[in-house]
């Protein structure tokens, strides 16, 4: 408070200040939020102190002036709100409840819409489950990131809807989120198109909920890691894919988790995809494990050492367009060979790149003859070796084996009974032909 003083006519003659101003080391303060000293004499929280010392804690933990956070002495001061949210943007923070029973659609999209408007960011969901009635649309640069798949659900409520739609998006990643479904959906579970640079981490997306977990259409560097994806089989007509890589692309790694397909498809790769690389992925139900469609891939695919492929799976490898399997290679999956019985007349059409490279074609009619079918898919790898045991196993000597011109062998196979003759052939791939180089033979 001032006090003006005036001369008879009215000229100013000064003022003096009095009245509730003092320095802030002049005044005591008490307050539980505040460490000083107590009555005892020891210090604590609610004791005495000055309110220099608590402005001067304060700006000591802002770092700036103002009530303001500084990263650095060198940086430029930010309200306290703006840092927060430059980290990460909470849904709850812009209305979502996460109790199972409120519709969040429009808070979670209001939350992801800000992040996209600040140039990019991640949405956190704090554990709870969070219900949809339409697809989320995420954009590029905006991640999404939850508690763990465990306690961070995702609910869709549309039965037609997918759970989250990335069109033209990337640099994107959802990590510790899982999507499922108050009944069953159609749509798909989560669905990046035209998007690069897609990471997923701890993601579920649950069984039986959608008729396609993850898809990727048109989509270049994507990679998952310990994710669980999973989907229904509609009709169990077979159209289910748990994973789903379509139209083109390249890049693609899976690293652990796990797949159920019901009686659909695990994983499918489709026309213009290539470079894909599993590892360690659990297939836990499916009637094919992994189908490639594609008619022009020769790029290397690489699928190794995966649990339940040779047991779990009705077909574990699957070819609907030849030469869809030519960059194939497969190995600790249990998927070695195979044994194939002919009887009078059969042929047989060799399948070292889907089914194993150990081949043993048991012909099992006394005087009949076996023929052996070229390969449907020739192999580009110019070092790829295949064996074929021809075994004799009808009692009785068979009047012969004929091959297709394409293997170039060293004698004739032996028709005598019980013989066993296994033959090792090396691919040319220069002169498309399987050469013998090396044989064994029992009886």
């Amino acid at each position: 408070m001032d006090l003006a003083f005036e001369d008879a006519d009215g000229a100013n003659q000064g003022t003096l200040s009095f009245g509730n101003v003092h320095d802030a080391e002049s005044i005591g303060i008490t307050n539980n939020a505040l460490t000083g000293t107590l009555p005892s004499g020891s210090q604590g929280a609610g004791g005495a102190t000055y309110l220099d010392t608590a402005l001067t804690s304060l700006l000591a933990s802002f770092g700036a002036a103002d009530f303001q956070v500084a990263e650095s002495t060198s940086g430029v001061a930010r309200g306290l709100a703006d840092t927060l949210f430059g980290i990460q943007l909470p849904v709850r923070g812009f209305g979502a409840k996460g109790d199972g029973l409120t519709v969040d659609t429009s808070a979670i999209q209001l939350a992801i819409n800000r992040a996209s408007a600040r140039g990019g960011g991640r949405v956190y969901f704090d554990p709870g489950t969070y219900l949809i009635d339409s697809a989320l649309s995420l954009p590029a640069n905006v991640s999404l990131l939850g508690a763990g798949s465990s306690v961070t659900i995702i609910k869709q409520t549309n039965t037609s809807a997918n759970g989250i739609t990335a069109a033209t998006a990337g640099n994107n990643t959802i990590q510790g989120i899982q999507i499922t479904h108050s009944s069953t959906s159609s749509g798909i579970g989560i669905s990046f198109v035209t998007s690069t640079g897609v990471t997923m981490r701890d993601v579920t997306v649950a069984s039986a909920k959608f008729a396609t977990g993850a898809k990727f259409d048109a989509c270049s560097n994507t990679a998952l890691y310990d994710c669980s994806m999973n989907c229904q089989d509609p009709g169990g007509a077979g159209t289910g894919r748990a994973i789903k890589y379509a139209t083109s692309g390249l890049g693609h790694l899976i690293v652990g988790g796990n797949v159920t397909a019901s009686t659909g498809t695990c994983v499918e790769f489709d026309t213009g995809t290539n470079g894909f690389s599993i590892f360690g992925l659990n297939f836990l139900s499916g009637t094919t494990g992994v189908r490639m469609t594609s008619s022009s891939n020769d790029d290397m695919m690489r699928v190794i050492g995966c649990f339940g492929l040779a047991n779990n799976i009705a077909n574990p490898f699957v070819e609907t367009t030849s030469p869809a399997s030519r960059g194939l290679y497969q190995a600790g999956n249990f998927i070695d060979g195979y044994t194939q019985d002919l009887t009078s007349g059969g042929n047989h059409t060799p399948s070292p790149i889907l089914r194993g490279r150990y081949i043993r074609l048991r012909g099992t009619t006394t005087g009949a003859a076996y023929t052996v079918n070229a390969l449907t898919t020739n192999p580009i790898s110019r070092d790829f070796d295949f064996t074929i045991e021809f075994f004799n196993n009808a009692g009785g000597a068979v009047t012969g084996w004929t091959l297709n011109a394409m293997y170039h062998t060293s004698a004739a196979i032996p028709t005598a009974d019980l013989a066993k003759t296994a033959v090792t052939f090396r691919w040319d791939s220069v002169a498309s032909v399987a050469r013998e180089v090396a044989r064994a033979q029992t009886t």
